[in-house]
């Protein structure tokens, strides 16, 4: 019977095969895409999905009839560039999984990645300036817990902010870059920045001197009058900040940066904390070689 069957139905059952085929890739390519952007970001893994259904619908229309010239070759086009995307998008997620392995601070792959383009530090120092930052600050509370009971580690924040050398106004701001900050919450106040001596952080920049700022509640803006802020800057700062340590960084005797570790709703001895210093000595020694590596902080002062 086989042999007497229309040569349509043979054309028929070939075509069928092609279908099947098509529909067995799409599903085996869905599948390594899943396993290749596990963990990856959402908007890295909504991307892969997209380009995947184009991929998968064009392969499907490209083995359905009819068998246009134009039409098979526009699809077999996107079918490619879909699939270069996908290749793409997987082999970023590769490189980011490689280097997640590599870091102390697996969390922050991305921000580590963002931080090292912008300052010029490779990803390894740039991890490790995070490190450090969260040592500096578990230092602190531990001292400080030995003066007072009540100190809890959960108010305590710490962050570092580097210069930027500024188009406009003043020659240069500070401002803390991606990842350089434990427990601030608030991106708004992750924003703030500061001019030459402005602030604590802006004088302890300047003068290149540990300080120690409280609030003060009977003064207009809730600070030593002495330390300039504008109005922008209040409104970022968290309403229960309570006190400030500055710690400035140098190379040189060229300041480049100043690491800040600060408290919420903690009543602080002032003479507790310029004591504590002497416990974040090698974290910040440590912190300074990392970041004389890297020139720009230095130009930027200058």
């Amino acid at each position: 019977m086989a042999e007497n069957s229309p040569e349509g139905d043979n054309v028929k059952e070939d075509k069928s095969g092609g279908e099947q085929l098509g529909v067995q890739v799409a599903k085996n390519a869905r599948f390594l895409a899943v396993l290749a952007m596990e963990n990856a970001p959402t908007w890295a893994r909504i991307l892969v999905f997209v380009c995947y259904a184009i991929f998968a619908l064009s392969l499907v229309v490209l083995v359905t009839p009819p068998y246009d010239a134009n039409k098979q070759i526009i699809v077999l086009s996107i079918t490619i560039i879909s699939l270069l995307v996908l290749v793409v998008i997987m082999l970023n997620q590769f490189k980011r999984v490689v280097m997640s392995e590599k870091l102390r601070n697996p969390r922050k792959v991305d921000e580590i990645k963002k931080g090292s383009d912008i300052t010029g530090l490779t990803p390894v120092d740039y991890d490790r300036a995070i490190s450090l930052l969260t040592q500096i600050r578990a230092n602190i509370f531990h001292c400080l817990s030995r003066h007072q009971s009540d100190v809890s580690i959960s108010k305590i924040r710490a962050n570092l902010f580097l210069p930027q050398k500024s188009n406009d106004g003043p020659d240069y701001v500070l401002k803390i870059y991606p990842g350089l900050h434990v427990n601030m919450d608030k991106s708004r106040e992750r924003e703030i920045s500061f001019g030459p001596g402005e602030g604590l952080t802006g004088r302890v920049f300047e003068d290149g001197k540990p300080r120690v700022a409280e609030r003060i509640p009977s003064e207009a803006k809730g600070w030593d009058s002495s330390y300039t802020l504008t109005d922008d800057q209040l409104s970022r700062i968290h309403p229960k900040l309570q006190w400030i340590l500055s710690i400035p960084l140098k190379h040189d005797n060229t300041p480049i940066g100043v690491v800040n570790i600060d408290g919420l709703q903690e009543d602080v001895h002032v003479d507790a904390l310029y004591g504590c210093i002497h416990n974040i000595f090698g974290e910040i020694a440590t912190m300074q070689e990392l970041l004389s590596r890297n020139t720009a902080f230095k130009e930027a002062r200058s």
